[in-house]
């Protein structure tokens, strides 16, 4: 009788339970497998700037669109899309959803694919067919990988080149040849800083002396132009309106030499700015009637800075800062040269290896590097024809075992007179 009891209750537990169970619903997150798959939304490249080429001169190149990066916190370099140019990776400078801004890539092409490869996405987007043209050469044939201190190019294409430790003047050709002049007798006297067409059509070779040496380019021979008061050291200069050279150096001030000087200038025959006397001057160059220079305080590795200084008369006005190198992200680059194109463009050339030629925007005077990744590292020097769209510049380092060659640029623009 008791075990009777004990069965019964047993069933009658069981069968509660399987009630309860039955009444119940387990409050659990449905499994992934049973709900549809959301795809992401596809990239698309609606257009391109330019639309469909990219000229000389153009250093990056925009592409607008939708989807382009997945997710908002996606949108960054080291993250986000992956943008190729027939395979080719393009440096990425900025991206969100709708819009991607690439450096110009280090290639050559009549009719490559544009693809956008977003962060885990399953499609890509393509554009296409897209021209990129040649922007660089090698010029000159120099070969034999000497050290190279000087360039200057006049309206007719004619470039010359002059070596460092040799001292010898090239002049390179629009074939691409090179011959040295005065058949090896044209040196110039000690290490080449910087050489500028003259008024004349000659060249003139400034050489961290006193001295201002002229090379007669249809006989090849060096002469002695001018020479400078004592402690007037000069490193770099530019004519100006008239046939006035505006030159100096290392501690010298900005001095102003008249047209047609004596052989030897005494101190009541040069003009000094007076806001450069205690400064490293790094460059010259005349435009639109003001000497723009380059300049750091002597013995300092402070970024450099370029002021502007009006043309009056026969002297320059009071300086005015253009460009504070230190408050931008090159304020580590040495300053080598600079020059502007014939719209009045800035471009600075440095002497580093990620940055040798610069671009100054003119409104917001905002710093960005020119066509990154395809100009070669250490520009010394370089020179900007005003009869057509090159610029020729020098390349080389000793220390870094850098080869040291010419190159030529194509800048979409000619240079400023």
């Amino acid at each position: 009788m008791k075990a009777h009891r004990l069965i019964q209750a047993a069933v009658f537990c069981a069968g509660a339970s399987l009630a309860y169970v039955a009444g119940c619903k387990y409050n659990v997150t449905e499994p992934l497998w049973y709900q549809p798959y959301a795809a992401p939304a596809s990239p698309v490249i609606t257009s391109v700037n330019p639309a469909s080429e990219a000229r000389p001169g153009v250093s990056t190149i925009t592409l607008h669109g939708h989807n382009l990066v997945l997710h908002a916190a996606d949108a960054s370099v080291s993250s986000g899309s992956v943008v190729l140019f027939s395979g080719s990776p393009a440096s990425v400078v900025s991206m969100d959803t709708n819009l991607i801004v690439v450096r110009r890539p280090n290639l050559v092409s009549d009719s490559c694919t544009i693809r956008v490869v977003p962060h885990n996405a399953l499609a890509e987007a393509a554009y296409g067919p897209y021209k990129i043209d040649p922007v660089i050469l090698k010029y000159g044939g120099f070969l034999q990988n000497v050290q190279l201190g000087a360039i200057a190019v006049d309206n007719a294409e004619n470039l010359y080149v002059i070596e460092t430790i040799n001292k010898l003047v090239h002049k390179a050709i629009s074939s691409g040849d090179n011959t040295v002049m005065g058949g090896g007798s044209a040196k110039t006297a000690l290490s080449p800083y910087c050489a500028r067409i003259g008024p004349d059509g000659n060249l003139y070779v400034m050489e961290n002396n006193r001295s201002i040496d002229r090379v007669d380019l249809t006989t090849g021979a060096v002469a002695r132009w001018t020479q400078l008061p004592s402690g007037k050291v000069v490193k770099f200069g530019d004519f100006g309106p008239g046939g006035y050279l505006y030159t100096g150096g290392p501690k010298t001030d900005l001095c102003v030499v008249p047209p047609n000087p004596p052989v030897s200038l005494a101190s009541s025959q040069i003009k000094l700015a007076g806001s450069f006397i205690g400064d490293e001057i790094l460059a010259i160059r005349v435009y639109n009637n003001s000497v723009y220079v380059a300049s750091r305080p002597y013995g300092s590795v402070t970024p450099a800075k370029i002021w502007g200084t009006p043309i009056v008369a026969d002297s320059v006005g009071p300086r005015q800062l253009v460009l504070d190198l230190g408050a931008t992200a090159y304020g580590a680059d040495l300053v080598t040269d600079f020059a502007f194109s014939s719209a009045g463009v800035m471009f600075i050339a440095t002497s580093s290896v990620n940055d040798p030629v610069l671009i100054v925007d003119p409104v917001t005077f905002a710093v960005d590097n020119f066509y990154m990744g395809i100009v070669p590292p250490y520009c010394v020097a370089f020179s900007w024809s005003q009869s057509s769209n090159y610029l020729y510049l020098i390349s080389g380092n000793t220390a870094a075992a850098q080869t040291w060659t010419v190159y030529r640029l194509d800048m979409g623009a000619t240079g400023a007179p």
